[in-house]
């Protein structure tokens, strides 16, 4: 658990000044798991859930007014992030499927790093 918690981390780190894009959540699974995509995917869909599930982060999407924010319960919330994965087969670079934005209590984690 700790390699997951490293990553929350470094996401929430990130988070703290600015909206995080699911490419570099993705990205740093990647690079945890250099030559296996399919690592890289299940620790992906594992920082995923933990992400909204421990309520660190919300996803949502960016528009002209903002981060807006899903309104689906956590669970259904990363279920819908993976399954849109699944969907443009994990290409996050062409294909923006969330914006993440840090809860409070991801802040405050971020804040005490």
């Amino acid at each position: 658990m700790s390699e997951i918690n490293d990553l929350i981390d470094e996401i929430l780190e990130e988070g703290f000044d600015d909206w995080v894009m699911l490419v570099s959540i993705v990205r740093s699974a990647e690079e945890r798991r250099p030559g296996d995509p399919q690592g890289a995917r299940t620790l992906a869909t594992a920082l995923i859930h933990e992400l909204i599930v421990g309520e660190w982060m919300l996803p949502g999407e960016v528009g002209d007014s903002g981060f807006k924010p899903w309104q689906e319960p956590p669970a259904d919330a990363a279920a819908r992030v993976i399954r849109d994965l699944d969907a443009v087969d994990w290409n996050v670079v062409d294909n923006v499927v969330a914006w993440f934005d840090n809860t409070d209590k991801g802040n405050q984690r971020a804040d005490e790093l």
